[in-house]
């Protein structure tokens, strides 16, 4: 069962629990952050929330892969939330799954067609990364950018590296 709230729901979430969002993956199926917490020995979850029209959440993919690739075997998970395209319209099932293919992404890449992570942070100043706990899911680091030596050294402790 997915953990009890109160549930984080404004700008500033860490020590807060994540809200059960749903997304749609780029496949076309429902995809819920409660269903993560069910991927075998994933303990951390990277959470990157992107638009199509954003340069620094392009810029950033090539090095969420490398994290991916880096530390999945210690327990990270990471995911993308794709919320607008290029011209700010709310973001397809299509979008997600260009946005995958384009930049060569080996994890989900899911449609966040309501904005739900637009809850967390001011979407204009996209990306937000936000690192949670797959246990408790209790949101351990957010932040708007990448900051990539910040969020490794959060993933790394949560992951006892």
């Amino acid at each position: 069962t997915y953990p009890s709230g109160p549930y984080a729901d404004g700008q500033d979430p860490v020590g807060e629990v994540l809200n059960n969002h749903s997304f749609t993956d780029s496949e076309g199926s429902p995809l819920s952050l409660g269903s993560l917490r069910s991927e075998g020995d994933k303990t951390v979850l990277l959470i990157s929330t992107v638009a199509g029209w954003c340069t620094a959440c392009i810029e950033e993919q090539p090095r969420l892969e490398g994290l991916h690739h880096d530390l999945k075997d210690a327990g990270l998970l990471v995911l993308v939330t794709v919320f607008e395209d290029i011209q700010y319209n709310p973001a397809t099932v299509a979008l997600a799954q260009e946005w995958q293919i384009q930049y060569g992404l080996s994890f989900p890449v899911v449609a966040d067609t309501s904005n739900a992570m637009g809850t967390y942070y001011d979407t204009g100043a996209a990306p937000l990364n936000m690192v949670v706990d797959l246990c408790t899911m209790e949101v351990l680091y957010s932040s708007i950018g990448f900051d990539e030596s910040a969020l490794t050294a959060v993933i790394e402790g949560q992951l006892g590296g």
